[in-house]
């Protein structure tokens, strides 16, 4: 158990590094009061080249697919036997929609998502319905979520 534990904590020290590196730059935009017309993407990519090359690591562009800045990982508990346990949402989710907002603030974001019968409680075994969905707004950032986990009824 130790040497899962250990690798564990290795994969979260190098993922804590990578977001560390990209806060960084996110910084360094918000102080250059960075635009979407006047962005230079060649200079922030040279940067990040630079930095890679002096061994700062950031999130792999290979990696990106699938990637979500506001996870959809929930601890629920079970209506049946009252354990809990995490479930990831996006196996379950059935749309994304994204409305984009008048205060420049960028896409609105809502993933809605439905267990309907398929959701079996590790626990006890028993099917359970989650249901709801996560706002992401602006971008990246998590603003709420309305989730229920109730028993299912055929």
């Amino acid at each position: 158990m130790k040497e899962a534990i250990v690798a564990r904590k290795q994969s979260i020290d190098a993922e804590i590094a990578r977001k560390r590196n990209s806060l960084a730059l996110l910084s360094e935009l918000l102080d250059y009061n960075a635009e979407f017309e006047t962005f230079e993407t060649d200079r922030y990519w040279n940067a990040i080249v630079e930095k890679e090359a002096a061994g700062e690591k950031f999130i792999d562009i290979e990696d990106m697919y699938g990637y979500r800045s506001v996870s959809l990982i929930r601890n629920i508990r079970c209506p049946y036997c009252g354990e809990g346990h995490e479930v990831d949402l996006e196996d379950y989710m059935y749309d994304q929609s994204s409305d984009e907002r008048e205060n420049g603030m960028g896409p609105d974001i809502v993933y809605s998502f439905n267990s309907e019968n398929s959701y079996e409680c590790p626990q006890c075994g028993i099917v359970i319905k989650v249901e709801g969905w996560i706002r992401e707004y602006p971008v990246g950032a998590y603003d709420s979520e309305d989730i229920t986990v109730e028993e299912w009824e055929d």
